[in-house]
């Protein structure tokens, strides 16, 4: 099976404007979809995820606007090309600033149509391959700081350790070596493990107060037993 370039919903309240788009852009190798007014528009696309929805902007009842507006704020990755009558221009430039890519004018032209779709899905790769790599790029930073911030404590004098949820997520050498475990033995144990267990209930009061927002201390020493 031949794969397609992408899901199209053509939205026109004549059946021969959608069935001619429809049967060009199939030829292209698009998958489409019709609705014949509004309401069917957002029925079909709270259904399905388009890629792309040719939208015309004059129909009755719920006009293509309304559609475009609601789709600006359920469906904002969904690409949206403005179908318009020449007399119409200044809305579909109004339409551009709801967030449509792009808007052609009737009567259709199809080749043109072709590469303003052509065009706006390549657009639209582009945007999220950008994303993508920046979100690649901050995890990279983020792994390499806490790199760095670990190489730190492994270099520190004193023993060192983080909790989260109760639990050692990170040792320094150090502080194993000071407690008699090995770094294996002390990471992911819960922190109670190594408390006797009337300082584990003192911390524990503590940390409860902490939550109602009472005024508690930060700074406070216990002493932790060796494993021996």
């Amino acid at each position: 099976m031949q794969e397609t370039r992408g899901l199209i919903l053509i939205v026109d309240d004549e059946e021969s404007i959608r069935d001619i788009v429809g049967r060009r852009l199939e030829k292209e190798g698009y998958t489409c979809v019709t609705a014949a007014d509004g309401k069917e528009a957002l029925e079909v696309i709270a259904d399905r995820n388009f890629e792309l929805v040719l939208l015309d902007i004059k129909m009755p009842g719920i006009s293509g606007m309304e559609v475009l507006a609601q789709m600006s704020a359920e469906h904002s990755n969904t690409c949206v090309i403005m179908a318009t009558a020449l007399v119409e221009r200044q809305m579909a430039v109004e339409a551009m600033q709801l967030g449509a890519l792009d808007y052609i004018t009737k009567p259709l032209d199809l080749s043109d149509l072709c590469m303003r779709v052509e065009r706006a899905l390549e657009k639209k790769r582009l945007v999220r391959e950008n994303a993508e790599y920046r979100i690649h790029i901050a995890e990279q930073a983020l792994s390499e700081s806490e790199d760095k911030f670990k190489r730190l404590l492994e270099e520190m004098s004193d023993g060192y350790f983080v909790v989260q949820d109760s639990k050692i997520v990170f040792a320094n050498s150090k502080s194993a070596q000071m407690l008699g475990y090995s770094l294996e033995e002390i990471t992911g144990r819960l922190v109670n493990e190594l408390l006797p267990p009337e300082i584990a209930g003192n911390l524990a009061k503590i940390y409860k107060r902490r939550v109602k927002g009472e005024d508690v201390p930060v700074h406070y020493e216990i002493d932790l037993p060796r494993k021996d």
